[in-house]
């Protein structure tokens, strides 16, 4: 434990460009466990890495609030972990009555909506740049009775023969947007332009107050400098999938209500 093992974590989170706000809530809350002290100047390097991931700040608003009113840096830790593997049992209370859908990159979020809603078909685009089907493919063998990966640019092609869009979030924010990776502005948007349900998968770690921040991380793709993630209106959503069920109307109250839940549950 110490500086050492922080500065590893804070590498590996600089350097990964496939997973989401999930992976990065866990690397994010054991980076301040081995730090083992709020030190104000290695909390804002956390920030940086991925300011559109919104479990990040979380994280760390979940620390400061916690050691404010007498936690413990560990208490709090082991909170936001438990609080994570709740959360993710609380994603598979939600059964979706669809048996064909069109996703996005790799959603752990998404993945376990999916296996308790066993489609028949799921349709997974390649996601360039990065390509993070890959994993998201693996994690579906079994779920689904077919999954097929295809090309981004033909996705209104296949969004005629599903029920649903549905992606991951690595933030819901009070403005009226979600942030996620680039690619999900036009599958949304052709989505609910060809009348298909448009569906959002969230824990409650990932909404947060405010407007997303400015692109900041990009990938190199032949020369051109794509971002990672975007943001997307939340009026081209049908709905949220959350741990805490379903949210219809996603008004900026709503989402301040449930990453204000998700700090008290770890902090009183």
């Amino acid at each position: 434990m110490g500086l050492d093992e922080y500065s590893k974590i804070l590498d590996l989170m600089k350097s990964d460009y496939v997973h989401g706000a999930s992976w990065y809530y866990e690397q994010a809350a054991r980076a301040v466990l081995e730090l083992g002290t709020l030190d104000e100047a290695r909390l804002e390097e956390l920030l940086e890495v991925r300011p559109g991931m919104a479990s990040v700040v979380n994280v760390i608003r979940a620390y400061r609030r916690g050691v404010s009113r007498g936690l413990e840096i560990r208490e709090v830790y082991e909170r936001l972990i438990n609080y994570r593997q709740a959360a993710v049992e609380g994603l598979r209370n939600n059964r979706l009555d669809v048996s064909s859908v069109i996703t996005i990159s790799s959603s752990s979020a998404v993945k376990e909506v999916l296996s308790v809603t066993k489609p028949l078909k799921v349709y997974i685009l390649e996601s360039r740049p990065g390509e993070e089907y890959r994993e998201l493919y693996e994690g579906l063998k079994g779920v689904a009775s077919e999954v097929i990966v295809v090309p981004d640019s033909s996705m209104a092609h296949f969004l005629k023969y599903v029920d649903a869009v549905i992606v991951g979030a690595d933030g819901v924010y009070t403005s009226g947007h979600l942030v996620n990776k680039t690619g999900t502005m036009p599958l949304a948007c052709v989505g609910h332009a060809l009348g298909k349900q448009v569906i959002a998968v969230a824990e409650s770690f990932k909404f947060i107050d405010g407007f997303p921040p400015p692109a900041h991380a990009f990938v190199d793709y032949g020369g051109a400098k794509v971002p990672l993630l975007e943001p997307v209106p939340l009026d081209l959503f049908s709905y949220i999938v959350t741990d805490t069920g379903l949210v219809e109307q996603a008004s900026g109250e709503r989402i301040s209500e449930i990453s204000e839940l998700f700090i008290n549950a770890i902090t009183k």
